[in-house]
């Protein structure tokens, strides 16, 4: 087999996105890729603000979300299970270091063996 991380936008609102993204890796960590592009929403934002954030990550095995930009740049780290509520300050905003894209790119670390993952991902889209 080969791994597999699939993305899927499950709500594409006016101003709001679910992005979903399920991982199973047999063969080696998620080298560092996007898993949602801005240009492919509608309407097209500017960038993307996160508001939450609800993960399962199977022990040992650790996911990192980025801001795309010339130097990606981390968002945050995350291993285990729980969520996370950026909405109530604001969210999340993409700090538009050089190069920036606005997507959202994940990377991995720790695997070994076959190992999981799922993220559900809430962001606002931004117009600026």
């Amino acid at each position: 087999m080969a791994n597999s991380v699939v993305s899927n936008v499950v709500h594409d609102g006016a101003v709001n996105v679910l992005l979903v993204v399920t991982g199973i890796l047999d063969t080696s960590d998620h080298a560092i890729a996007d898993i949602t592009t801005i240009s492919g929403l509608n309407p097209v934002p500017t960038l993307l603000r996160l508001d939450r954030v609800f993960y399962s990550i199977e022990d040992a095995l650790s996911c990192r979300l980025w801001w795309h930009a010339t130097a990606d740049l981390l968002i945050m780290p995350l291993a285990g299970r729980g969520h996370f509520d950026f909405d109530w300050f604001g969210g999340w905003t993409n700090p538009k270091t050089a190069g920036y894209t606005g997507n959202i790119r994940l990377s991995t670390a720790g695997w070994v063996g076959v190992k999981h993952f799922t993220l559900a991902l809430e962001f606002t889209k931004q117009f600026s």
